[in-house]
């Protein structure tokens, strides 16, 4: 249970920052299974994340040379937003009161969404209402 919101999800994201996304995918599935959503360093459902976005996550684990972390509660709730699926929404509302409104839309302003720039706010301020 990462950041104490939930036991489970659909599936796990993993950005990986060095090495090759395809060979750890295919390394994951064939030892661990499961459904997985790989990125490459930096990015995450498709955009960049910010460049401080490592300092801000939490540590989880190390495995061998692989070292888990979680992306910080915000850049979770700003990730999420991107796609704005409804399990997504339920996702930013279980972290509604976790951090504070002002945190988030400072944290927003960190980032660039392209095209779905205005989506993106628009979802943010409607949680946050």
């Amino acid at each position: 249970m990462l950041h104490g919101i939930k036991n489970s999800t659909y599936d796990v994201d993993f950005i990986v920052e060095d090495g090759d996304t395809m060979q750890f995918e295919i390394d994951y599935k064939r030892y661990c299974g499961g459904m997985i959503d790989v990125s490459a360093r930096s990015e995450c459902f498709g955009i960049i994340l910010p460049n401080d976005y490592r300092t801000q996550s939490t540590y989880v684990d190390t495995f061998g040379n692989v070292t888990l972390r979680a992306l910080s509660i915000i850049d979770v709730i700003i990730t999420k937003s991107t796609r704005s699926e409804p399990k997504d929404i339920a996702d930013i509302n279980l972290c509604i009161g976790r951090v504070s409104t002002e945190d988030v839309l400072k944290r927003l302003a960190d980032y660039y969404f392209g095209p779905v720039d205005d989506r993106v706010r628009k979802t943010i301020h409607e949680a946050f209402r």
